[in-house]
């Protein structure tokens, strides 16, 4: 109770974004639970990785090629909007810097609270 916690994570529970309110609606409807810290992120990451596979077309047989396409299709997402940021690759497959923004939560009744965006906290 009261400890402080830094995530390079958007809370999805207190977005606005239409896309976000419908996740955590749907969210909360089949589990009674507001999603976690990292559920918008998780929700993000499937859906990066759908749309690579989706790309990349029908497997066919050579295996190895189709993970190939995938992955290259995966690094080379630039502009993907999810709902918690939009999201763009460098070439080592680290996110663009201006996609990571880091929160500050602070833990209230056990459970987390947005204290909000540290780098206009520390302005």
């Amino acid at each position: 109770e009261g400890s402080y916690l830094t995530c390079p994570c958007v809370d999805p529970n207190i977005s606005t974004d239409p896309a976000a309110v419908k996740f955590v609606a749907d969210y909360k409807a089949k589990y009674n639970v507001k999603p976690g810290i990292y559920g918008g992120e998780g929700f993000d990451a499937v859906n990066l990785i759908a749309a690579a596979i989706k790309a990349a077309g029908a497997p066919g047989s050579d295996i190895k090629a189709y993970r190939a396409k995938v992955a290259a299709n995966l690094a080379s997402t630039s502009g993907f909007k999810g709902i918690t940021k939009t999201y763009a690759f460098q070439p080592n497959g680290e996110l663009v810097q201006s996609s990571v923004v880091i929160f500050l939560y602070k833990v209230v009744n056990d459970d987390y609270s947005t204290v909000g965006d540290v780098a206009n906290l520390i302005k």
